[in-house]
């Protein structure tokens, strides 16, 4: 399986519900503590070993934006 960049437009196609706007916010996000390179938009960091949840989402680690879950093994972001 190839490796493909993380990209809002990627996100929108993956996540069900996904909106551009918060498809931007993610990716701004973790490129900003270095979790995606901003050249390649690859990944940088292992999101199975990484605390990205709790970046994204500082204030409830379950829910993002009251709308995507969060819970390791349900979450959509993570399977996409």
């Amino acid at each position: 399986c190839d490796s493909l960049p993380l990209t809002p437009n990627y996100l929108v196609q993956r996540v069900p519900q996904m909106t551009r706007e918060a498809a931007m916010t993610l990716t701004t996000k973790l490129k900003e503590v270095g979790h995606i390179d901003p050249g390649s938009n690859m990944l940088i960091v292992d999101p199975t070993k990484s605390n990205w949840r709790n970046i994204i989402s500082p204030s409830n680690s379950t829910h993002w934006l009251d709308q995507f879950a969060l819970k390791p093994g349900y979450s959509p972001l993570a399977k996409a």
